[in-house]
């Protein structure tokens, strides 16, 4: 079944923003828009996401939550309980000190990837202050957070020519002989940017995903 509770957090984190599937672009200004999206997605019609979202007799099949899930890096399968993962948290003395952490932290990647810079520098920035509230916070939720920043953020500073690979795009510039990448025009750096404000989005969106999972009932929006 769809764990709808999710779906609507990721579309609270897409509205005002445009979404790409396939060669479309969609900019989600309503329910409608992101709905449109979900139907291309999963290749069905709009009127099945509404029945999906309003009728908790009718669900996705397989193929579509796995298109969810691979567009959004998110899990849709509500088979994943999130009260175990309350279940767990609740287990855990979680102190104050230990919570006030969490959510720094939250704070701390979130405003890092709205900012949009990922040089070196900012990133070592980012890890030392993560680094900061390591000893606030228990190891099995400081691990999860250390692995996500691993496996989606430290890619977009250490790994930028795959990571971005679309803005390097041969109709949009090309190299000199210093192997600098350079830009057409302006109508092709306006190009550039919004494919790489859409790619750091995704992360984003990613580690939305991420906080519902194992964050949720420690952090205060």
């Amino acid at each position: 079944m769809l764990n709808k509770e999710l779906l609507y957090k990721m579309r609270k984190v897409s509205m005002y923003k445009k979404l790409t599937v396939g060669t479309e672009e969609f900019y989600i200004n309503n329910e409608t828009k992101f709905n449109d999206v979900l139907a291309k997605i999963c290749g069905c019609s709009t009127r099945t996401i509404y029945r999906w979202l309003s009728d908790n007799d009718v669900s996705p099949n397989r193929a579509n939550i796995e298109a969810l899930n691979e567009y959004f890096g998110a899990d849709f399968n509500s088979s994943y309980s999130y009260d175990y993962v309350k279940e767990d948290q609740e287990k855990m003395e979680i102190n104050y000190i230990a919570k006030n952490a969490i959510n720094e932290t939250y704070k701390t990647i979130i405003n890092y990837l709205n900012a949009g810079n990922i040089e070196e520098e900012d990133f070592y920035k980012l890890i030392n202050e993560l680094e900061s509230h390591q000893l606030s916070i228990p190891n099995t939720i400081y691990e999860k957070i250390e692995s996500f920043i691993k496996q989606e953020i430290e890619p977009l500073t250490y790994n930028y020519q795959e990571e971005f690979a679309n803005t390097f795009d041969k109709n949009l510039g090309s190299y000199d002989a210093n192997g600098s990448f350079k830009i057409n025009d302006e109508e092709a750096l306006l190009k550039i940017l919004f494919r790489y404000c859409e790619i750091i989005h995704k992360v984003k969106i990613k580690f939305f995903a991420f906080s519902n999972s194992y964050l949720k009932f420690l952090i205060t929006d």
